[in-house]
């Protein structure tokens, strides 16, 4: 799994998985959370061990696996092509020298096999992602948590297995990976219920510091894992392949010992009631005070409570028996969502800013290609490439941890300005710091130049989160999660886009030849110059405009849950 956070649908701060997308639940659901965790300081340490420990496993295993895998992908389309072209390449070993293996006619097809890859592992969870969410909620995290880490260990035996055996399956046999997604909706659904246990089991003052440590747990995963995958892959590409197989079949057992952490209801009685199976040797440790302190789920607006048969009616008789025809079923349903979401079109600012994080997310995936852009153009090993990973990973963390916000102090202490207009200004440097390095990336004619393109796009590493914070200071408190919801659906379009369309304009450059190998860059980075102009043209004070999102933005909770989702 190359991260663990990816686009994730239905979150919110507080117990996310509750929050029906499009669907506005009553203000008062929300306002009558509970603000301390109804759980022990040892049910807590438990738990937290346990999803922070996946979590690091789950990030260990993408990244050792990212580098390899696209190692051993070229090595047997080159031996294949070598094979039929000029067997002389091919040494004693069976193999092909990794410098035979840089011509175009080998690149374009691992760029083909892999943008492709990224679209089928990706398009179940679009579909899934929000049913496996609201399923959690109905019937327990830890069932869905099984799920998808094992369909996770899944997709990668399915890579391991078709890369073992080339000349049994059909190398376009590794697209079948995103099949087994459906059997726990993939890392979407994974990334939600880490954050959904995590909010579990926490109280709202502790909640942002926990998003931190599992913000920081990432970081060091992507600082030590590449040059750890590196070292082992001078040796044998195998040799991370296996570590990544191996943490993944460990994460599936440590999973089985997660508990869990569904509140308890508001009569007072365990989840374990309601369907859900606690391990034996578990304390549930719930409160003993009534319920009053606890907050019923949001409720299901009136028109899904209507057109739901309840248990005792007969689902043929229900269709049969009711009186308002599909058409207009249909029709009240998208009134429904479409009057939910009317904060989309009543401020031209908020459907812009979606737009523009699904512009981020296209040119981000054009990083994925690193891999091979390098290796292609400058002559490096791809082992050496997965060096420039840890770096931005360093970059990455200091920007967020250091220069974001010292940089936000200065402008509020210094400069007197709002959280809110802070953000703005923050929101377009970066804008134009990513714009900047994605296009030094595409033009440089050396590798030190590119690597000064890779640390300038690098420093703009807050751009999504600052959008984030941007889209929730211009709608209610009550509309957030809502918004949430469509950034993030935008974000996996955006990727199921992506991930061919990269990979064709790489092939698209190889072809044309010379700098415009660096196509995908250059039109990322374009892509993306447009959006840069619009933000910075564009009024966001949010005075011109009347909306209800509060004065300050977003909260430090906020600021991490942004931060940990955009990964």
């Amino acid at each position: 799994m190359a991260a663990v956070v990816e686009a994730t649908p239905y979150l919110d701060d507080e117990d996310v998985s509750d929050q029906l997308p499009f669907l506005n639940p009553p203000e008062s659901a929300y306002n009558a959370q509970p603000s301390r965790s109804s759980y022990s300081r040892g049910f807590q340490l438990y738990t937290l061990t346990i999803i922070l420990s996946l979590i690091f496993l789950l990030e260990v295993a993408g990244a050792v696996n990212a580098a390899p895998a696209i190692r051993i992908l070229e090595s047997i389309l080159c031996h294949d092509y070598y094979k039929r072209t000029d067997p002389s390449r091919i040494g004693n070993n069976g193999a092909v020298e990794e410098k035979y293996c840089k011509i175009d006619q080998v690149q374009e097809l691992v760029a083909y096999l892999n943008g492709w890859d990224g679209f089928f592992a990706h398009l179940p969870g679009l579909f899934l992602a929000i049913p496996y969410g609201m399923a959690a909620d109905k019937y327990g995290r830890k069932r869905f948590m099984v799920l998808g880490i094992t369909s996770l260990f899944f997709r990668v035996s399915w890579t391991y297995t078709v890369f073992s055996f080339p000349q049994i399956f059909p190398i376009r046999m590794m697209w079948l990976q995103g099949v087994f997604t459906i059997l726990g909706g993939g890392v979407p659904v994974v990334t939600a219920l880490f954050l959904v246990v995590m909010s579990d089991v926490t109280t709202d003052a502790e909640r942002a510091t926990l998003f931190f440590y599992a913000q920081s747990i990432i970081y060091a995963t992507f600082l030590l894992g590449p040059p750890v995958s590196s070292l082992l892959m001078d040796r044998n590409p195998w040799l991370p392949m296996n570590i990544s197989l191996g943490v993944s079949a460990l994460s599936v057992f440590i999973v089985l010992a997660l508990p869990e952490t569904m509140r308890v209801s508001k009569s007072g009685q365990p989840a374990s009631e309601d369907g859900i199976d606690l391990p034996s040797n578990t304390e549930i440790p719930y409160a003993d005070s009534p319920s009053s302190e606890y907050s019923p789920r949001p409720q299901i607006p009136t028109f899904c409570k209507s057109k739901t048969p309840n248990s005792s009616t007969n689902f043929s008789s229900w269709l049969s028996g009711t009186t308002t025809t599909l058409i207009s079923r249909t029709t009240s349903l998208l009134s429904s969502i479409l009057g939910a979401s009317h904060f989309l079109y009543q401020d031209c600012r908020v459907p812009f800013l979606v737009i523009a994080a699904g512009v981020h997310t296209i040119t981000e995936t054009s990083a994925g290609i690193l891999l091979q852009y390098v290796p292609k153009r400058y002559g490096w090993t791809i082992s050496q490439t997965n060096y420039l990973f840890s770096v931005r990973a360093a970059v990455s963390i200091v920007a967020l941890l250091v220069l974001l916000p010292n940089a936000s102090k200065w402008l509020m202490k210094r400069k007197k300005q709002t959280s809110f207009s802070k953000d703005v200004l923050l929101c377009r440097v970066s804008f134009a710091l990513v714009t900047a390095g994605v296009l030094i990336d595409g033009l440089a004619p050396v590798i030190s130049i590119l690597m000064l393109g890779l640390f300038v796009h690098t420093l703009g590493s807050g751009t999504a989160a600052l959008v984030r914070s941007l889209m929730a200071g211009l709608v209610k408190p009550t509309e957030v999660a809502r918004l949430f919801t469509v950034m993030s659906m935008v974000q996996t379009v955006s990727i199921l886009v992506a991930s061919p369309l990269v990979a064709t304009l790489y092939q698209a450059g190889l072809k044309i030849g010379g700098n415009w190998v660096g196509l995908p860059f250059l039109a990322g980075g374009t892509l993306f110059a447009v959006a840069t102009a619009a933000i910075w043209v564009l009024s966001l004070d949010r005075g011109e405009v009347k909306s209800g999102g509060v004065e300050e933005g977003s909260t430090e909770e906020d600021t991490a849950l942004m931060s940990l989702t955009d990964e």
